[in-house]
């Protein structure tokens, strides 16, 4: 798993948004889909970042604590990862972020055998944007950020729903079988 997408979409579902995102390995497209279930549940399978992990599926939620800041929640079953890794005082993740953001260690610097490196890069994506704001004129967003456009409009037509005493999207659990990791794409 070393290629690049090829594409990337999101729909709406009736639990929140599918996301797909297409590659082309040995000649082959494939899908790799993720799940966003309203209002704040991703569901995934990142690949390995190491030859001692595995394909591990990981349902994760983030809950505001106030404006600025969130709490993130991840469950994930992994496989003992050996002795390579056992016995290792590992840096908490918020000190390797906060050495990444102080310039005294780059991301690419972090140990890839570190337990946390799922967190440790997502911190670092998420920080680095910056305080949340409403100047949408100056972002740059790109392909990749297609299931974000739609969830940020998703948010705003049910908060504008509220506001105007209508009612709101009854979402539901998924009613059909989720498929994580890759599938042949549809000729």
């Amino acid at each position: 798993f070393r290629s690049l997408p090829t594409a990337y979409a999101a729909e709406e579902t009736d639990y929140g948004i599918l996301r797909k995102t297409t590659y082309e390995r040995d000649g082959q497209k494939e899908i790799r889909q993720k799940y966003f279930m309203m209002p704040n549940i991703g569901l995934t399978l990142p690949p390995p970042a190491t030859e001692l992990d595995d394909w591990t599926p990981r349902l994760s939620w983030r809950v505001p604590l106030n404006d600025e800041t969130t709490m993130s929640f991840t469950l994930a079953r992994h496989k003992p990862r050996g002795e390579k890794v056992a016995d290792k005082n590992w840096e908490s993740t918020d000190d390797i972020v906060d050495a990444i953001f102080d310039g005294r260690t780059r991301l690419k610097d972090v140990d890839l055998y570190h337990p946390r490196l799922f967190n440790i890069q997502d911190n670092t994506a998420m920080a680095g944007q910056g305080r949340m704001h409403n100047d949408r004129e100056h972002e740059w967003l790109g392909r990749s950020d297609i299931p974000i456009v739609l969830l940020r409009r998703i948010y705003q037509r049910e908060m504008k729903a509220a506001v105007d005493g209508r009612p709101i999207k009854r979402w539901r659990l998924p009613s059909e079988r989720l498929v994580l990791g890759f599938q042949p794409a549809a000729e």
